[in-house]
């Protein structure tokens, strides 16, 4: 999961604020839909090294950090934001020399942690990873030399090295990795295993495998370039939302500029056998969807088979015709829309599913947008195909 976005920076006055407050979209399990969502969070920076975290006005954490890294020391996720603590115990020389160490849900993590020298980090450290909660109890262990990361590290969990590599001297990664996905979790663990160069690129060939239940299974990868670390070939790539409950891959090429080209085919696993739930092409140059596409629209999970969007697409233009089709066993139900040509925006009627749509829960809005692609007059709720009682009326503007 890479785990937070930085969105948008909102000044105040400087009498009130000591720095601006940003929004940042960080991860959240959503245990009804077991998989991961997106939620936004604001965070005033403070002068007395202080780091506010809100959401929508509500106060969520206060933390006093250290003088590291500002981006470092943010918590990526809101399991963090509740239950991670981090400490730095000055010694006797304040800044100079210390000791930081952590705690999860009130409990100290035993040996986590490591020593700051002259206010940079030294000697051996156990960290924990950058996605850290409940679900991916990893960790981090080697050594610090002037705040750089140098020699061997691997990732711990469960008390097994699962994976790590080496650091140069100038704190790249070199030679062979093993990598965790910023998606892993406990029941849906993917590495990535390849080569750095001295430049700290990846190059040549790199494999992409799933381990659940203590079987691990090649599902993709392929090849880097020798130069700039580039995607080149045939790649089989995997969805951002890929679990045990959603496994989607891509499989296509890649020009030696690093570009998709040709036709690309989105897969959905069905038992032991990946079948094609859609796809479409690239054009030859600059890595631009072109034709007709089926796009895989939003994760899915153990009770949607999938849902589609059949999109239209001019180059760089967004869709020109699109049709959201849910593929169930037995029937399809029809929705979607019509994009403008220019801007790409939404225009005319639309049929849009809800956030939490499922099987047993169809639940769609059935409206307008005018020209400027923004919704107008009365919009209906649907559930199941019938009107709900409840409607949203919105002004044209």
């Amino acid at each position: 999961m890479n785990n937070y976005t930085q969105k948008e920076t909102t000044c105040f006055d400087s009498e009130i604020y000591d720095q601006d407050i940003q929004e940042y979209e960080i991860d959240n399990w959503d245990q009804r839909e077991f998989k991961i969502m997106k939620t936004n969070i604001q965070i005033l920076f403070k002068q007395n090294h202080k780091i506010i975290y809100s959401q929508d006005g509500d106060l969520l954490r206060v933390e006093q950090i250290s003088d590291m890294s500002i981006n470092e020391q943010i918590v990526k996720n809101i399991e963090q934001i509740k239950n991670l603590k981090r400490e730095d115990i000055q010694g006797d020389n304040m800044k100079k020399n210390s000791k930081w160490i952590a705690s999860w849900d009130g409990e100290i993590l035993i040996d986590v942690g490591g020593y700051f020298n002259e206010g940079q980090k030294h000697g051996l450290w156990i960290e924990l990873i950058t996605n850290y909660w409940s679900r991916v109890k990893v960790y981090e262990l080697g050594e610090y030399l002037n705040d750089r990361r140098i020699g061997f590290w691997e990732y711990i969990y469960k008390n097994n090295c699962i994976g790590g590599g080496s650091y140069n001297n100038l704190g790249q990664k070199n030679g062979k990795w093993i990598e965790l996905s910023d998606r892993f979790l406990d029941g849906s663990q993917i590495t990535y295993n390849g080569q750095y160069n001295m430049q700290g690129q990846k190059v040549n060939i790199w494999d992409i495998k799933y381990i659940r239940n203590d079987q691990q299974q090649l599902l993709g990868g392929r090849l880097y370039d020798q130069k700039e670390g580039l995607k080149i070939g045939n790649w089989v790539e995997l969805s951002n939302s890929f679990n045990m409950y959603s496994q989607i891959i891509y499989n296509g090429e890649y020009n030696l500029k690093g570009n998709k080209i040709g036709i690309w085919n989105i897969m959905l696993r069905n038992k032991d056998q990946f079948e094609q739930i859609g796809g479409g092409s690239y054009d030859d140059q600059q890595g631009l969807k072109i034709g007709k596409w089926i796009d895989q629209m939003i994760p899915l999970t153990c009770i949607l088979k999938s849902l589609l969007m059949v999109n239209i697409i001019r180059m760089v233009k967004s869709l020109v015709d699109g049709i959201l089709c849910l593929k169930r066993i037995i029937n399809f139900n029809n929705g979607g829309g019509l994009y403008e040509k220019e801007g790409g925006q939404k225009v005319g009627q639309w049929i849009e599913p809800s956030d939490n749509f499922k099987e047993n829960q169809q639940v769609t809005y059935n409206g307008e947008y005018n020209m400027n692609g923004k919704k107008i007059a009365r919009w209906n709720i649907m559930y199941n195909d019938r009107i709900m009682n409840t409607q949203m009326q919105f002004k044209e503007k």
